[in-house]
């Protein structure tokens, strides 16, 4: 799925979509609830997979439901 995933974005990416990701940041609070530290958290690989799978999944239920598509487009070819 690792593999699926790396291959749908580098063909988003190839398409010319705009990678948003900024990093994530964790507040670090003392006992006192006042900030102590703030680092970067690192984005796992379970993550990016998730959120590919996910966006995928957004753009094939909108294809179907607004465009009628009955396929599985998983190239993301476009409509002229």
């Amino acid at each position: 799925m690792l593999e699926l995933s790396k291959i749908i974005r580098s063909n988003k990416k190839r398409r010319g979509s705009i990678d948003f990701e900024l990093p994530e940041i964790k507040v670090v609070l003392d006992e006192n609830k006042a900030v102590k530290d703030i680092v970067l958290r690192s984005r796992g690989k379970q993550k990016e997979l998730l959120k590919t799978l996910w966006l995928l999944q957004t753009k094939l239920w909108r294809k179907k439901t607004f465009l009628g598509g009955n396929s599985c487009d998983l190239q993301g070819s476009r409509r002229s």
